[in-house]
């Protein structure tokens, strides 16, 4: 039988480079979906769910083309929508619990939508029920083919509505989100989730033509556009994708002499952190910009004691 023999005693100390976070990743390859133009996305993690929608979005047509070790670019020009009618398609979104997130720019951008019931890890309670009410809200009509399995979304064109989540869902908000960029008129989103997740795909999207406010707070406002125009994100700016584990490092520093973290130089990565590290007492010992454009930062216990309830929270905060 397998087994992890852990030596205690010794003094940990090292340097570390973060994959790119799966659950962002997973909402802004669905967000490329919302134009005909090219987005490229940086700090793509290689691992499976990512690379089955990657995959995926090249069997709808999309346009995907690996441009570095861990970049992409997808053109969404061409998607066709008689696959999504089929059971080959059906089948691969049952077992990828990220396919849910293609509803809200499906529906927004082509007016219709089919999905199977997405699958994913087993962890819990995962229901679907902010996803499908917020985006009814919108104006969508959902019917359910209990022969096939499948759920359908079809609109003519989505109208922003105001409305009130009954759970702050990270994924139910990415995807109302998505849905209403290219609604007409406002959408209000009250109780939304704010992660740094939703932040990032949020300024994504203002990037790429949309007109978000109230990003990083739990009331969201979103007026639509017609289409997302020329410029900006779509002229070849580039995305970083924030790094996986970066909420979870510092809650481990105080174990720490010494721990750096390279973040790509994400400056959103540095703005929520630097609240988060304050706030456990660790002491940032050292900030440097490398020539590669990778931000490091130092961390080293301090005297004073460390706030174990800013850990709890902090842990609590990222889903872990």
């Amino acid at each position: 039988m397998a087994s992890f023999v852990i030596e205690g005693g010794h003094r940990l100390c090292g340097e570390i480079h973060p994959q790119g976070a799966k659950n962002e990743v997973l909402q802004i390859i669905c967000a490329t979906l919302l134009t005909a133009e090219e987005v490229t996305v940086n700090n793509i993690p290689d691992i499976l769910d990512v690379n089955n929608l990657i995959q995926l979005l090249r069997e709808m047509g999309v346009t995907v083309a690996k441009k570095g070790i861990d970049s992409y670019s997808f053109k969404a020009e061409n998607v066709d929508l008689a696959y999504l009618e089929s059971d080959e398609f059906l089948k691969k979104c049952s077992s990828l619990r990220g396919s849910v997130m293609l509803i809200g720019p499906m529906v927004a951008r082509f007016g219709k939508a089919l999905i199977s019931k997405p699958g994913g890890d087993k962890i819990g309670r995962r229901r679907l029920d902010t996803h499908f009410v917020g985006i009814q809200n919108l104006g969508a009509d959902f019917r359910y083919d209990e022969g096939r399995g499948i759920y359908e979304i079809t609109a003519d064109r989505l109208q922003g509505s105001y409305m009130l989540l009954d759970e702050a869902s990270v994924t139910g908000t990415a995807n109302i989100v998505m849905a209403a960029v290219l609604a007409k008129g406002t959408t209000t989103i009250y109780n939304a989730a704010c992660e740094p997740y939703v932040q990032q795909l949020c300024r994504l999207l203002n990037r790429m033509g949309a007109k978000i406010s109230g990003i990083a707070s739990n009331l969201l406002t979103i007026e639509g556009v017609e289409e997302f125009l020329l410029g900006g994100f779509l002229t070849g700016d580039k995305l970083n994708i924030i790094d996986e584990e970066q909420g979870t490092f510092p809650v481990f520093a105080p174990e720490f002499d010494i721990f750096a973290v390279g973040n790509g130089g994400n400056q959103l990565v540095g703005e929520f952190l630097t609240c988060y590290i304050k706030n456990l007492c660790i002491r940032v010992i050292f900030q440097n910009k490398m020539g590669d454009g990778v931000h490091q930062m130092g961390f080293s216990k301090s005297h004073a004691s460390i706030n174990k309830q800013w850990i709890v929270n902090l842990a609590w905060g990222f889903g872990y």
